[in-house]
């Protein structure tokens, strides 16, 4: 049960400098182009060497290294990076992406009662439409995973309104309803699943049950 993973759609890392550049400025553009290209470990190690950076550019390398070592599974050190981000640069821009990050990574670690409150911290009214409903997708697996059908509902019922996350969301509220003992309603939510992909194709499980 993965997550949306908020920093990868909020990071917006641009290259500022050419691939060929020599110095800290291009080994930041090669790493974002070994990042996209899911050489997360190479693009890691292409950073250490991204010093002199602006201290804009310095803050997206860091944003850029935790991303790849939450994507390579280093949880506890894209923490660090997000933590050590929000203490020294708590007025940037970055801090938003840093929070979204942070979130991720306590989600991937099942810790999901902590995972909801930083979710939260982040903010879906502050965030574009897609994001938010991933944010608001996020919070109703970490509602559901503590226990509190009423409230992954709502957040579920959020994120139905946004293409992103429709399928996965209906999905989930077709589940509580199933559990709830409610199956009109459920077998209602998991006919607008895509049963071709995750969660979506677990639909087919319940439904057997429910004729």
């Amino acid at each position: 049960m993965k997550p949306y993973i908020l920093m990868l759609a909020a990071l917006g890392l641009g290259a500022h400098a050419q691939v060929t550049q020599p110095g800290a400025a291009g080994d930041y553009c090669r790493a974002l182009m070994l990042d996209n290209a899911a050489n997360y470990q190479a693009a890691v190690d292409q950073l250490v060497d991204s010093y002199g950076l602006s201290d804009s550019d310095m803050l997206r390398a860091r944003l850029l290294e935790a991303r790849a070592m939450y994507s390579s599974g280093d949880y506890a050190g894209a923490s660090t990076i997000y933590h050590a981000i929000l203490a020294a640069a708590p007025a940037s821009a970055e801090v938003l992406v840093a929070k979204a990050g942070l979130a991720d990574c306590l989600y991937a670690r099942g810790q999901y009662a902590e995972a909801l409150e930083a979710y939260r911290a982040v903010g879906a009214e502050r965030l574009a439409p897609a994001d938010a409903a991933r944010l608001n997708y996020n919070c109703g697996i970490c509602a559901y995973e503590t226990g509190n059908a009423d409230e992954a509902a709502k957040y579920f019922a959020e994120a139905a309104s946004e293409s992103v996350t429709r399928s996965a969301a209906n999905y989930y509220l077709g589940v509580l309803a199933f559990e709830k003992g409610d199956y009109a309603k459920a077998r209602n939510y998991f006919g607008l699943t895509n049963r071709t992909v995750e969660p979506g194709s677990r639909a087919p499980f319940y439904l057997a049950r429910i004729d």
